[in-house]
């Protein structure tokens, strides 16, 4: 009887995960969509040549686009090293802590790409413009993802501590 309550729990739990990976998925697409209709609009000076000041300015957008993207994959490595090196069971909470800071740097990992996509278009195009709507939203979710990712994933660890320190104190109780 409790088996069958605890993988009936489990399949409610991937159920949720799953539904809530769908969602995102499209409200990403959908934002996507989105600003791309918005970028196309902008008319933009054609440039052969990018001057000293807009190479510098790309560079820093790029570099910026490979620190967020590093710093994403961290704490998702970070996520699974906890998650794997916890001795016994995490409680729910925990778990969903985990899970929203994967999922959120997982969309800025998915920015990072799209700003990357956004970079080669804007250079096929012959323009120069890294505030077009189309260029910008990636960046601020990108941003804006990972420091949310970060908030859970910091939650995350302290609740997984806290929870690692209490067993210690019951177990040397004992």
């Amino acid at each position: 009887m409790l088996q069958g309550a605890v993988m009936n729990q489990e399949y409610r739990f991937l159920g949720i995960f799953l539904l809530a990976s769908i969602l995102t998925c499209l409200m990403v697409w959908t934002l996507q969509n989105h600003m791309y209709s918005k970028g196309q609009g902008y008319i933009e000076a054609q440039e052969t040549a990018l001057t000293d000041l807009q190479d510098r300015e790309l560079s820093a957008y790029l570099d910026m686009n490979r620190l967020l993207t590093t710093l994403s994959t961290t704490v998702l490595g970070a996520i699974g090293f906890i998650l794997n090196s916890h001795k016994s069971g995490t409680t729910p909470f925990v778990t969903w802590l985990a899970l929203a800071s994967a999922l959120c740097v997982g969309v800025s990992i998915y920015c990072g790409y799209e700003a990357h996509e956004d970079i080669l278009w804007m250079l096929e195009g012959q323009f120069f413009d890294l505030n077009n709507p189309q260029m910008l939203w990636s960046r601020v979710t990108a941003f804006y993802s990972f420091l949310l990712g970060a908030a859970f994933f910091l939650a995350f660890a302290v609740a997984t501590l806290a929870a690692g320190s209490a067993r210690n104190r019951l177990s040397s109780a004992q």
